[in-house]
């Protein structure tokens, strides 16, 4: 039988050096939580507390900013702990994946992880609730795709007159995928399905 954590390990390295040029970006940690359920393992999903000014009542992984004088590995731990209630020792980091930078000078490191146990204390200033979806689910199920676009707009004050072109300078626009997974009621879209989707693509030919 393939060892799954073993096979997590085997895609997704957790590396311990840091990229010192990211230390410029604000960075943020990110945890997928992985629980063992009668053999299976799940995702762990949190709902965003109504309370919050960002994105309340979004599905999410734990995390936040990694604040000064932390590693991302140490910010990913303490934002899992802070909003689950499940200490460090109980978290075993089995996995990093690529660090994704998306846009405004921000950079998301996403680790993931095994919850050793399940006795969650949630934080109700954060999360609402939680949900456990099965990974083979991923495997299986092919995400809903949009996308957005990112339009170079410069300021009335820009100085056209020192590049070519000028005013007909022809700038190029970003377009970015955003996924969307329904599991029942649940819309798991965004940062969280993209994290998501890439675990699971990588895994897959693997188990």
């Amino acid at each position: 039988m393939i060892d799954f954590e073993k096979s997590i390990e085997k895609k997704f390295p957790v590396f311990e050096m840091e990229i010192e040029f990211l230390q410029k970006y604000k960075e943020y940690s990110v945890t997928l939580p992985l629980i063992n359920v009668s053999g299976r393992y799940h995702i762990l999903f949190e709902i965003r507390s109504q309370s919050l000014y960002e994105q309340p009542g979004e599905v999410c992984f734990p995390g936040g900013r990694v604040e000064k004088d932390e590693y991302p590995i140490q910010a990913a731990l303490r934002e899992t702990y802070e909003e689950l209630g499940i200490k460090p020792v109980d978290i075993k980091i089995i996995g990093r994946m690529k660090p994704w930078i998306p846009q405004f000078m921000s950079v998301i490191h996403p680790f993931i992880a095994v919850l050793k146990k399940d006795d969650f204390h949630i934080n109700p200033m954060e999360v609402e609730d939680i949900f456990c979806v099965p990974v083979e689910y991923f495997f299986n199920t092919v995400p809903e795709q949009g996308c957005t676009e990112i339009v170079v707009k410069p300021s009335e004050n820009f100085p056209y007159h020192l590049i070519q072109a000028g005013r007909d300078y022809k700038w190029r626009n970003v377009s970015m995928p955003v996924y969307f997974y329904k599991y029942k009621e649940r819309i798991i879209w965004g940062l969280t399905a993209f994290i998501t989707k890439v675990f699971s693509q990588m895994l897959k030919d693997e188990v």
